[in-house]
């Protein structure tokens, strides 16, 4: 089992359709992820490391499989999963 900490780095990363000053287009952009927003069968890259003999998630990675016009923000997010806020 991983564990997750309040330290535990978690993002989304899409590639953009726009190109970032110094990017190109098609470049991945990276938006802080809650962990609240971890879905089961997201694809996602975990760096683990071990303390006291648990495995504790690092970081987490969640790849987005569709090109995005941009990447919405955690609180974005979070405003279209609940309607009338």
């Amino acid at each position: 089992m991983i564990e997750l900490t309040p330290d535990t780095k978690i993002e989304l990363v899409a590639r953009s359709a726009e190109a970032a000053p110094g990017d190109w287009p098609g470049g991945f952009r990276e938006t802080p992820l809650a962990a609240t927003e971890l879905k089961p069968g997201a694809f996602a890259t975990v760096k683990t490391a071990k303390r006291d003999g648990r495995l504790i998630a690092v970081e987490i990675t969640v790849v987005s499989p569709t090109l995005a016009r941009s990447v919405a923000t955690p609180e974005q997010r979070s405003a279209r999963a609940t309607p009338g806020k």
